[in-house]
């Protein structure tokens, strides 16, 4: 810059950033909650401890994290351990996206420590999560808190307590909650929850686990909890303490389980479990062909084929069965009505997945089935199946051939009609209880579709 007086000079100048601090609307009320809709949302919501204990917060929107914030600049977890969060944030079936946290403290995740809080509806997906210990996805450090019917991908990784979904939890509840992140630490670490001391019932994971000790597809290091209705398909590999399930466990009570990952180790490795102190391990099953183990500290080893059949899971001559699994449809010895379980041949690779997440359940195929030809029409009759809302029908030009579902024709009861458009068409009806599914699990399901 040159002034009046022929004088040159450089002129340095500085750009001001103005921060606003905009409330989102509601006043957090069970009634009028905070809506949290953008990333400057969720910026606001946690720098605001003051505004959390018995607050309610619903997320009204898909939040993505900018692809342009500078990765130095880490996102301050919701609740820290000089506050923590305390309220109730129900996501309503939306999703944070690219959640990124690279730290060297402990308690990282979406929410860093949380006590006495209520999670529900939420997702955390594509995360980066890395730091000390306490590390997961949705809450690093969950103390008092329910966790429901949430989920988390990507990546997670740390020390110790590392956990895809909840790094530990402690006098908490997790439900009908699943993980399909990857997790590397180095002890105690699974695939859901690194280090439980709580209730996780109805839940899943399928991210590969991988550390030095304490090593479970499920969870790491399992004490004075219960753990009911889950199952893990991650592999989990390691040195000590490296298995399919849960790496060590403590008084406490797991039943209904299973897990079909592949499982390497040097020194107490097992199919299912490692470590057992004193926990009632029951009704619990693994997969010996794909974890390629045959010995397990609990639970009984099962082939693929077995693994894959309802009876292993409800008739009371299986070995090591002694209370039937709770499946749809109640087959075998199951006289329960909750309904946590359901099977068939096509999804979750043929084995048993939990009926929240919007499968088929297995019903009886049809019976009496019936073609007629009218006029330019092919009608299919059989007899109504119980169980059964709707019914699916599939079609292909050779027996040998890919049968797929059939949409030119309507289908009204146990009767479908279509017009004929091949000289020659194999069919076959297959039931279809899609009406009983939740509305949460039918929304999960076409959101998977559309991705």
């Amino acid at each position: 810059v040159t002034d009046r007086f022929g004088n040159s000079y450089v002129e340095a100048k500085t750009d001001y950033i103005e921060v606003i601090d905009i409330t989102p609307p509601g006043s957090g009320t069970e009634i009028d909650p905070y809506q949290i809709a953008t990333y400057e949302d969720l910026l606001w919501l946690s720098a605001r401890s003051y505004v959390w204990e018995g607050i309610y917060f619903v997320q009204t929107a898909d939040i993505e994290f900018p692809v342009n914030r500078h990765r130095d600049e880490d996102f301050t977890p919701i609740g820290t351990n000089d506050a923590a969060f305390s309220a109730n944030y129900d996501g309503q079936g939306y999703t944070v996206i690219d959640l990124y946290i690279d730290s060297d403290d402990a308690k990282q995740g979406l929410f860093g420590y949380t006590d006495g809080a209520t999670i529900s509806n939420l997702g955390v997906t594509n995360a980066f999560v890395n730091g000390s210990s306490d590390v997961g996805a949705l809450v690093g450090y969950a103390g008092y808190s329910t966790i429901t019917s949430c989920y988390s991908s990507g990546s997670v990784s740390g020390d110790d307590n590392i956990g895809g979904l909840v790094g530990q939890s402690s006098n908490s509840a997790i439900i009908n909650s699943y993980c399909t992140a990857s997790v590397v630490a180095i002890s105690s670490i699974g695939g859901l929850v690194g280090n439980n001391g709580s209730i996780i019932s109805n839940c899943y994971s399928t991210g590969n686990v991988v550390g030095n000790s304490l090593v479970g597809g499920l969870v790491g290091i399992d004490h004075n909890s219960t753990v009911s209705n889950c199952y893990s398909t991650g592999s989990a590999s390691g040195d000590i303490n490296i298995v399919g399930l849960v790496g060590s466990t403590g008084y406490s009570d797991i039943t209904n389980c299973y897990s079909t990952g592949s499982v390497s180790g040097t020194s107490y490795f097992g199919g299912l479990m490692g470590d057992n102190y004193l926990s009632n391990v029951d009704n619990c099953f693994y997969d010996m062909d794909t974890s390629g183990l045959t010995f397990s500290s609990g639970g009984i080893g099962k082939y693929t084929y077995e693994m894959q059949d309802v009876a292993t899971y409800t008739d009371l001559y299986t070995e090591g069965l002694y209370t039937p699994w709770d499946f749809y449809g109640n087959p075998f010895d199951d006289t329960s009505d909750d309904d946590f379980w359901g099977i068939n041949s096509i999804d979750n690779d043929g084995y048993p997945f939990l009926v929240w997440q919007g499968y088929d359940v297995t019903l009886d195929a049809p019976q009496n089935v019936v073609i007629t030809i009218t006029g330019s029409e092919i009608h299919i009759t059989w007899d109504p199946v119980i169980g059964a809302n709707s019914y699916l029908v599939y079609s292909s030009n050779s027996p040998e051939g890919e049968f797929a579902v059939d949409y030119t024709g309507i289908e009204e009861g146990p009767t479908w009609v279509a017009p004929i458009t091949a000289e020659r068409k194999f069919y076959y009806v297959r039931a279809s209880s899609l009406e009983y599914r939740s509305s949460a699990a039918r929304k999960n399901r076409s959101r998977r579709t559309k991705k």
